[in-house]
């Protein structure tokens, strides 16, 4: 971590931002082909819920192009990304960097 830089919190308060709460096991899992935007959250095939948090990358901020926190079940990944894809069964991400799929602990 960079000096100086405030360390912010890795859960985020699931009463207060109640979409990014773990949905019950009876919820369906998310269709095929859904990107963030414009939906709100998505469901994988483990039952995951995934959302984009409100955190930005501060250096893709000043460029213009925004980059929020990704967020699995309330809690951050550590990954900032644009969008947020379920295609084929796989979650993945748009960043910076370009394309990144989730290996199930991280993305890669």
């Amino acid at each position: 971590m960079n000096e100086g830089m405030l360390e912010l919190p890795r859960k985020y308060d699931l009463v207060r931002f109640s979409h990014l709460t773990p949905q019950p096991v009876f919820m369906p899992t998310t269709e095929p082909y859904v990107s963030i935007p414009p939906a709100l959250w998505i469901r994988d095939n483990e039952n995951a819920l995934w959302s984009l948090g409100f955190d930005y990358n501060e250096c893709e901020w000043r460029s213009g192009r925004y980059e929020y926190d990704i967020v699995r079940n309330g809690i951050k990944t550590g990954d900032f990304g644009r969008v947020i894809e379920f295609r084929r069964g796989k979650v993945r991400i748009f960043t910076c960097e370009g394309w990144k799929t989730w290996n199930g602990r991280s993305f890669v």
